[in-house]
């Protein structure tokens, strides 16, 4: 399960293909939500929350997604749930909502592998054909949330280092963006070691010993964010540094040679990720579920190496904003002695 989709997979042997298919079949048309499976199912989840409160690094993106979302949207919400709410879940709450989502008009299939196309589709058609379209439930509609200035959140922990977490919304996974801004990320701080961020948040300057910044495209939204782990006493430089790396490649266009390299490394590391049959069958649901062209990793290749420097600052403009975002930061609240009203 993630934001936007529900998977359900199988890797087999050509020589079991029949049976991956017919028991993924059964699990998909008749599952039984029994009792005793769920209550045990809730006892794991319930564990894996009440750790998930102890580690810093979900404590502070928790926060960071609930900030930017708040709780009425269901992106601001740990899809695992919560400690309050897990509890109350009932066999009939499952089964409600399968009924209403779990729908061959609401499902997508992709198959790669050792087969013949005329087996494999009759092969489906025997297993799924008597599946039968149920009547779907529209999700109520949400509003995409909008930030309007600096939003700080800290919460409160006896750790001695401080966890942040700094962005705002993004964009879609079908943005004609897309390629841009993942090539702009890269130079600032998606590129590991050679990016700007970590050449000046940690080969520079000492503060951390890495900081990170990905864009997350979603289905109808989007977001940016920046992570790092200081000291408590740098909390404030840290943050410093994280907007002023922003507004550095917003408004001067990077070099050739940076473009050069993060074109490089995409072009380079786009085939390994289509050489197995998982991967291929990933890209072609993401496709899907995404209104992508079909084939369009391939396209993509074609896409990268077209991009110029205008390209890159033209998105870091429209994408990229210090104005209006969130700082989530988890530590011991007393010694967090950072002034949020500099970064306004």
């Amino acid at each position: 399960v993630d934001k936007d989709a529900v998977y359900l997979s199988s890797k087999v042997l050509s020589k079991d293909t029949t049976l991956a298919v017919e028991l993924l079949s059964d699990i998909l048309q008749h599952p039984k939500f029994d009792q005793g499976e769920i209550q045990r199912l809730k006892g794991e989840f319930l564990g894996l929350l009440q750790e998930r409160e102890t580690e810093p690094n979900n404590v502070v993106l928790d926060g960071f997604y609930e900030a930017i979302f708040t709780t009425k949207h269901p992106f601001g919400r740990n899809e695992a749930g919560t400690l309050s709410t897990l509890p109350k879940l009932t066999p009939a709450d499952c089964r409600q909502f399968y009924d209403s989502f779990y729908s061959p008009q609401n499902t997508t299939m992709a198959v790669v592998g050792d087969f013949q196309m005329v087996e494999m589709k009759s092969l489906l058609e025997d297993s799924l054909g008597s599946w039968t379209q149920g009547t779907l439930r529209t999700p109520p509609e949400v509003e995409r949330p909008q930030l309007k200035g600096l939003i700080p959140r800290i919460i409160d922990r006896d750790i001695s280092q401080a966890y942040i977490a700094v962005g705002h919304l993004g964009l879609q996974r079908n943005s004609q963006d897309h390629l841009a801004v993942k090539v702009m990320n890269y130079i600032l701080g998606g590129g590991a070691f050679s990016s700007r961020l970590m050449l000046n948040i940690r080969s520079a300057r000492g503060l951390a010993y890495s900081v990170f910044s990905r864009f997350l495209p979603f289905k109808d939204t989007g977001i940016f964010r920046v992570t790092l782990q200081t000291k408590l006493e740098s909390a404030q430089e840290a943050l410093e540094q994280i907007f002023l790396e922003i507004r550095h490649i917003q408004s001067k266009e990077v070099s050739q040679q940076e473009l050069d390299d993060a074109i490089g490394y995409f072009t380079g590391n786009l085939p390994q990720t289509q050489e197995t049959v998982s991967q291929i069958a990933g890209l072609i649901l993401s496709g899907e579920l995404h209104g992508l062209e079909e084939k369009y990793w391939v396209r993509e290749q074609e896409q990268l190496k077209a991009l110029t420097l205008e390209d890159i600052q033209r998105v870091a403009k429209e994408y990229l904003d210090p104005r209006n975002a969130v700082m989530s930061l988890v530590g011991r609240e007393k010694e967090l002695k950072v002034d949020f009203g500099r970064f306004s």
